[in-house]
């Protein structure tokens, strides 16, 4: 995403606001929403403007909390505020889920792979989600209705945390990719990580205290409508009223589909403060709009100003090039992918006649792959145990950063053996380079899919503990290994074919 695209963007959004207000402001009176605004007093707006600015600080804490419960660590502080901040820039989107640019963000100046942070969004929302219930659910006591949007809010995030928790639907969803063949393939590792993520974010030691953090920081945003009120000399609504009016507003805005809750918070807050608080319709209208300004709008701006800053010290960014050299970022990734593919023949001929045949190996590897290719060692018969060791060294062209710490190539040891009773080769993976950051392992085995067909599924485990090119380094395994996965498997079914096997 290009700063044109989101300038394009920022427009559109604020166009759908100005017409927003604008129908506001005409059906209530401009002359009497002009007459209030003429009697506020503006350092309250200032103080609403600080609460806001709270609210944000005490978010960006659960920012870093997500962060390193994800092993994610070694971004300087300011650059972390300020990515985070930069989420704001598209936080007009409906259930503000264009937050997750800062995912993106932090993967262009720092190598964090995307995958790993988008979840965080969604962990960010479900918290926001009950803190604001918390909110409703205090406020409703008083009040017919809020317990209605409560119960809705409630019944939203039980489904999405049991979504969350099961492993059947992702899992499902996981399986269907793997058996793609092409993209959809290559993309179910980064899917299955990603669900890990924030299965591991949306815990219950992990709940607990974000949704604290965020039942603060939406009571500051509530204090801030309340703020606003006390600048129109407003006394008829009480500091409890207003935030409940406030989270509300907020709750039907976020369950409603609509950009930014565009007209939804707006017209719910207005009704609440008319209908419930006593507040006059234009006074109710104009600290509606006050209080947007304060909260949506400041987002926004200090979403651009934030992302400005960042490509100060990160010129490439949003460039569509990768910075050649990211900070020092400690990242653990911890990748397990799975790649099935069907062979027209039977498992005993799988393992004996291909997997272990020294010709079909040499003519994979050499003339398929194009790959350095050396058998060390090939013990046992056909039918009974059995080891393997192989040195190969990939001719894949890796990215500058990659190069830069390992050079033109790295290649590795295979190292593995054949279980006859359960029919399962299982393998360790030693890197001729960064033997110490890297650790790769997995297990093969063959499933009867019908007469002379079965599936070969794989299960490969991946470990990197590296400074500043996780992101990369993960994306390259992934994309190579899926690449030569696929390569491997048309070949083989031609392999099959032409020795009649």
């Amino acid at each position: 995403m290009n700063p044109q695209t989101l300038v394009r963007r920022l427009l559109g959004a604020a166009l759908l606001g100005v017409v927003v207000y604008g129908v506001f402001v005409f059906y209530r009176g401009y002359w009497a929403i002009g007459a209030q605004l003429a009697v506020f007093r503006w350092e309250y707006f200032g103080a609403a403007l600080a609460l806001t600015f709270g609210n944000y600080v005490l978010r960006f804490l659960k920012w870093e909390f997500y962060l390193a419960r994800l092993e994610i660590r070694g971004i300087p502080k300011l650059d972390s505020f300020l990515t985070f901040l930069s989420g704001f820039v598209l936080t007009v989107t409906p259930g503000k889920v264009g937050e997750v640019f800062k995912s993106l963000v932090l993967a262009e100046t720092h190598g964090v792979p995307g995958p790993r942070t988008a979840p965080i969004v969604v962990a960010e929302r479900l918290t926001d989600l009950i803190g604001i219930i918390g909110l409703v659910i205090v406020g409703s006591l008083g009040f017919q209705g809020g317990l209605l949007w409560a119960g809705l809010g409630a019944a939203a995030v039980v489904v999405a945390l049991g979504m969350i928790a099961s492993r059947s639907v992702p899992d499902a969803i996981v399986r269907w990719m793997e058996a793609r063949h092409g993209a959809l393939m290559r993309l179910a590792p980064r899917v299955k990580a990603a669900w890990e993520s924030l299965r591991l974010l949306t815990s219950p030691g992990a709940l607990l205290l974000p949704t604290v953090l965020s039942l603060i920081s939406w009571a500051m945003e509530g204090l801030s409508l309340w703020v606003l009120l006390q600048g129109f000399g407003v006394t008829s609504a009480s500091l409890p009223m207003a935030m409940f009016f406030y989270a509300t507003s907020q709750l039907a805005g976020a369950l409603i589909p609509v950009p930014g809750g565009l007209g939804v918070t707006e017209g719910s807050l207005e009704q609440q403060l008319t209908r419930l608080g006593g507040v006059p319709m234009a006074t109710a209208t104009s600290a509606m709009i006050l209080v947007r300004i304060a909260t949506l709008w400041f987002a926004v701006a200090l979403g651009f100003l934030s992302l400005a800053l960042l490509r100060l010290r990160f010129p490439r960014l949003l460039s569509g090039e990768r910075s050649p050299d990211p900070p020092p970022v400690l990242c653990l990734v911890a990748m397990k992918a799975t790649y099935k593919h069907t062979f027209n023949t039977d498992i005993d001929t799988y393992w004996n006649q291909i997997f272990f045949n020294p010709e079909y190996n040499e003519k994979l590897f050499r003339e398929v792959l194009k790959f350095n290719y050396e058998l060390l060692e090939l013990t046992g018969e056909p039918g009974g145990p059995r080891r393997r060791r192989v040195r190969i060294e990939p001719k894949t062209e890796a990215p500058a950063v990659i190069k830069k710490l390992i050079g033109d190539s790295i290649g590795y040891l295979e190292e593995g053996s054949f279980d006859p009773a359960a029919k399962k080769w299982s393998y360790k993976i030693t890197t001729s380079k960064m033997t110490d950051k890297i650790s790769i392992s997995g297990l093969f085995w063959a499933e009867p899919r019908g007469e002379k067909k079965i599936e070969r599924i794989c299960e490969v485990d991946l470990n990197v503990k590296v400074f500043g090119v996780g992101g990369t380094i993960e994306e390259f395994i992934a994309k190579t290994t899926g690449d030569s996965y696929e390569k491997a498997w048309q070949f083989t079914n031609q392999y099959i074919a032409s020795k009649g096997l």
